[in-house]
């Protein structure tokens, strides 16, 4: 009887070890993400095949944890609105923002800090100005009169200048704000050298435009968790974080960047 029993403990061991083993292949891991869907060439190059240092960087990710990544490109605040609903699994780079933390969650250290070693990359926001009144000097920012300052439809720049008090006007069509800043309709613009640099180099009219010598901002970039996707994924999620760690100590994010030329940010 006690051989039986043992045998009999045997197989259901044997049976449960097979189930999980099914359920484990039938069951890859597939990750949905919403990315801003403007180019930003070095890190985002809208072509036919869809190319840059960001997707480099998805790359990256599937090859190192073995789950798949699907992507939509979107508005910015389209994006952020779709990662909040649940109806994608996350936004890539993301900056931080305290009033964020309802859209999503974010990688933190053991103690519950922003844990910015696990970004997915670093970069800065730029001043932009044709007004030489416009003064940064890396801590107080000096405006005209009732000057406002332009930036992307939901960008966190855009929370930050409010936060300094400033009037800030935010718009989907990077290309209009450059041009409004030419003629003198807006007292600064906010942005991306990878994106307003471009634009700004586009069109000899655009040459009376200065960009400020010291960054406005620098601005860690996360990719974002859904609460609703952390909650039923959560170590799916501290994986792929934890693989972005790698990918900076590792000096890869290093090799990437360095396959792509044009201004950064």
């Amino acid at each position: 009887m006690m051989i039986l029993s043992i045998s009999r403990t045997c197989i259901v061991l044997m049976l449960l070890l097979c189930t999980c083993a099914n359920v484990s292949a039938e069951a890859p891991v597939n990750i949905k993400l919403c990315g801003i869907d403007q180019p930003y060439p070095p890190f985002f190059i809208a072509s036919p095949r869809q190319a840059g240092i960001e997707m480099d960087v998805v790359h990256y990710l599937e090859t190192k944890t073995g789950f798949t990544f699907d992507l939509v490109r979107l508005p910015w605040k389209r994006c952020l609105l779709n990662v909040e609903m649940g109806r994608v699994d996350g936004a890539l780079a993301a900056s931080y923002l305290p009033e964020r933390e309802r859209i999503g969650e974010y990688p933190r250290t053991s103690n519950g800090a922003l844990d910015v070693s696990r970004s997915m990359y670093v970069s800065h926001y730029w001043l932009y100005t044709v007004d030489d009144s416009v003064i940064w000097d890396g801590t107080q920012l000096v405006l005209p009169p009732r000057g406002q300052v332009a930036t992307g439809l939901g960008y966190s720049i855009g929370s930050i200048l409010r936060d300094m008090g400033v009037m800030v006007r935010e718009e989907y069509y990077q290309p209009d704000i450059v041009e409004w800043l030419s003629r003198g309709g807006l007292a600064a613009v906010a942005g991306y050298d990878a994106e307003i640099g471009p634009i700004i180099a586009s069109d000899p009219a655009y040459s009376v435009i200065r960009k400020h010598s010291i960054p406005l901002h620098e601005d860690a970039q996360f990719l974002l968790f859904s609460h609703q996707f952390y909650k039923t994924q959560t170590f799916v999620a501290e994986t792929v974080w934890d693989a972005l760690a790698e990918l900076h100590s590792s000096g890869e994010y290093q090799k990437i960047s360095s396959r792509y030329s044009g201004p950064s940010n």
